[in-house]
């Protein structure tokens, strides 16, 4: 490219060294712009000549042929282990129950083992089977002593004990019906004295009453004052009041000797059915034991 030279127009006409800056002005334009195009067709030059990359080798390297060794088959024995995680059930499940109830004590088998018929599976806490062979020891010897006084017959030391139980219940009957004769005597004493309790209240609530009305008619008068009407008054009250109380008083104590009577009546039954129960033992220890009953008593 060529330098441009600026063109000076002819109506204008500028001094030396202003013409000769203008000059050195442009020349430095134009060069700097020569240099600016050198260095950029370097550069497209340098890109023009970068090297493309190498194309890959469509087809690969074939490998060698591998020597092969062929033997016989033969018939072997092979060998294949598997583990697997499962459960194992018997084909049939058998309830296995005791002949007698307890505590487990003991466990001689684990789940999974065999069993055979016989074998011992658990032992039991033999306590209650102790206690309950130990009773049935001590009735045994029992009946055994009553099978044998049975069969020997009525010793005369049991004759005399139960007549002296029979005595007993004598005295505990004859005493009850004394007890209820007793009550039955002071039961009128006791009534009559609570009746006259009540009667003399009565007499003393009336003379009373007659009394008041006796000062209220005084009152009116003008014999007496008020306050003589107001102490009858309570006069009055206080007899009635302890009339009341005597009459309560006659009540409960009829209540009270009836219930004690009815009370002693019931002792006195029960005391008969005592004596009536050990004189027929009595009675049966006198006769002895029948045949039925030494064989009963064998067969227990």
């Amino acid at each position: 490219m060529e330098p441009v030279n600026p063109q000076v127009s002819n109506h204008y006409q500028p001094d030396s060294n202003s013409q000769s800056q203008e000059e050195t002005k442009a020349k430095s334009s134009a060069w700097l712009l020569t240099v600016l195009f050198l260095v950029g067709g370097l550069a497209l030059l340098q890109i023009s000549t970068v090297p493309e990359p190498p194309v890959a080798q469509t087809k690969t390297k074939q490998t060698p042929p591998r020597p092969v060794e062929t033997i016989p088959l033969t018939l072997g024995k092979g060998i294949k282990r598997i583990q697997l995680l499962g459960e194992v059930e018997a084909s049939e499940k058998i309830t296995i129950k005791s002949q007698v109830d307890g505590v487990i004590q003991q466990v001689k088998v684990r789940e999974g083992d065999r069993v055979k018929p016989g074998m011992t599976i658990a032992i039991l806490d033999g306590a209650d089977q102790q206690l309950a062979l130990a009773q049935a020891k001590a009735r045994l010897a029992q009946e055994k002593s009553n099978l044998a006084r049975l069969q020997v017959g009525t010793r005369p030391e049991i004759l005399a004990q139960r007549q002296a139980e029979l005595d007993a219940a004598k005295a505990r009957e004859q005493e009850a019906k004394d007890n209820l004769d007793g009550m039955i005597a002071v039961q009128p004493n006791l009534i009559a004295q609570r009746q006259a309790e009540l009667d003399g209240a009565q007499a003393r609530e009336q003379e009373a009453k007659d009394n008041l009305k006796r000062i209220e008619a005084l009152t009116l008068e003008g014999a007496l004052s008020e306050r003589a009407k107001v102490e009858a008054e309570k006069a009055a009250d206080a007899a009635t009041s302890e009339r009341l109380r005597a009459q309560a008083a006659l009540s409960a104590e009829q209540t009270k000797t009836q219930q004690e009577i009815a009370e002693a009546r019931s002792t006195v039954d029960a005391t008969i059915s005592e004596r009536l129960r050990i004189a027929a033992l009595l009675a049966e220890a006198q006769v002895g034991p029948t045949q039925e009953e030494i064989d009963a008593q064998k067969g227990v």
